[in-house]
């Protein structure tokens, strides 16, 4: 992999992907706008650690952010829409990411950790009109969820499965399901 790599003000249009991060550490993606016109990932990131992601916009994407067994990434100030499935995705062992606000809009899943991804924090984002979930956490360990605005997506957050979650002061507001707890 690569490391200490700045992608800046670039402009990625109707390629199969957008940006992938592979073994690398301390990538900066900042200032980028990815419309892949529904092909694969904006940005993906496997056993990676120390992204910043800064003030992108991603979308007509299939998904957007995807971090798989990647590490205390930086996510924030990012415009994601338009995406097929996943708008922002934490998976197998995704930890100690901050998600801070960004504006998701418009996919099936907003922001969505699983498999045994822990202590993330997902906070002050706007995450609306996702045609699953806007929130999902699956087998995940201490999520902290804090000053988010949820709504208008199908079922606004769902948790489950899930130990150690903190969810204080969003605003949660017209869905089928505002906020199901299940197994946790």
């Amino acid at each position: 992999g690569s490391n200490d790599t700045i992608i800046d003000s670039n402009d990625v249009t109707n390629d199969n992907n957008g940006v992938y991060s592979i073994s690398s550490n301390n990538t900066q993606l900042t200032n980028n706008t990815i419309n892949l016109n529904k092909k694969f990932y904006g940005y993906y990131s496997y056993n990676s650690g120390n992204a910043t992601i800064y003030n992108n916009t991603m979308y007509n994407n299939y998904h957007g952010i995807y971090f798989v067994g990647s590490d205390e990434g930086n996510i924030s100030s990012n415009d994601i829409f338009i995406t097929d499935v996943y708008s922002l995705f934490l998976h197998s062992g995704s930890d100690s990411s901050i998600i801070r606000d960004n504006t998701i809009r418009t996919g099936k899943h907003g922001i969505y950790s699983k498999s045994n991804s822990s202590s993330n924090t997902i906070i002050n984002n706007s995450v609306r009109d996702h045609s699953s979930t806007g929130l999902y956490f699956n087998n995940i360990d201490n999520p902290s969820i804090e000053s988010n605005t949820v709504a208008n997506n199908s079922q606004n957050v769902l948790v489950y499965s899930t130990s150690g979650s903190i969810l204080s002061h969003n605003v949660i507001a017209n869905a089928s399901t505002g906020l199901n707890i299940n197994n946790s």
